[in-house]
């Protein structure tokens, strides 16, 4: 983990922020700042640099995960139309996938 990292703060709990599920991998959490209402962020615990240098059983890990928090949030989400969900990972992110 690095020290300036806000995402490595909050999973050492440096920062408050509502967590709706966390394992030793990976940690889910509503964003501060969301675009939608259940604008949901899924994150390694580890520190990475990008996309790139997660390893892929996180990743996967972290996809299968994504389920959890939509389906949480699909009648919030129905009721403003949205139809898709981000993926970020740190600084970077993925494009986005289709809810339902």
């Amino acid at each position: 983990m690095k020290d300036d990292c806000l995402f490595c703060k909050i999973v050492r709990k440096e920062v408050p922020s509502k967590i709706l599920y966390e394992d030793d991998d990976i940690l889910v959490m509503l964003d501060a700042y969301p675009d939608t209402d259940g604008h949901t962020l899924i994150i390694p615990k580890k520190h990475y640099e990008d996309i790139y240098e997660v390893p892929n059983d996180i990743l996967i890990k972290m996809f299968l995960t994504s389920p959890f928090p939509s389906v949480r949030f699909l009648p919030a989400l129905r009721r403003t139309h949205q139809r898709t969900i981000r993926f970020p990972i740190r600084r970077k992110t993925v494009r986005n996938a289709q809810l339902f």
